[in-house]
């Protein structure tokens, strides 16, 4: 049986309407290895979901040191709506041996509060 395509909808704290969709993850993920890590705690509002559907999530955002990429393979963190402001604190900081970079939200110790929704 395959549950691609079905769609769950809800409202989270009478505000943030979201949907969970069953669909394959964007692409498969190679291992890569990891040159840096450090960790994160501030605010940062999204600016542009570039892959808010289909893992892994990705958005761009800005934070106390600019631009930023935002990652993660959690469906909590799907479909989060541009200029929604968040608060993370000790989130990962990771930078890969080819030279990207991405805050991930995955480390068990990184914490997510909604800050502001602004449609």
């Amino acid at each position: 049986m395959s549950y691609l395509g079905v769609v769950l909808e809800g409202v989270y704290r009478d505000k943030l309407v979201y949907s969970i969709r069953v669909v394959s993850c964007k692409q498969n993920t190679e291992i890569r290895p990891i040159s840096y890590i450090s960790y994160y705690t501030g605010k940062v509002r999204i600016t542009q979901a570039l892959s808010p559907i289909i893992m892994p999530y990705i958005y761009e955002a800005l934070g106390s040191g600019g631009a930023v990429l935002i990652k993660s393979q959690r469906m909590r963190f799907s479909e989060i709506p541009v200029n929604t402001e968040l608060f993370l604190s000790s989130c990962r900081v990771e930078r890969y041996v080819s030279g990207e970079t991405y805050l991930s939200l995955d480390n068990p110790e990184c914490k997510v509060s909604i800050v502001d929704i602004n449609y």
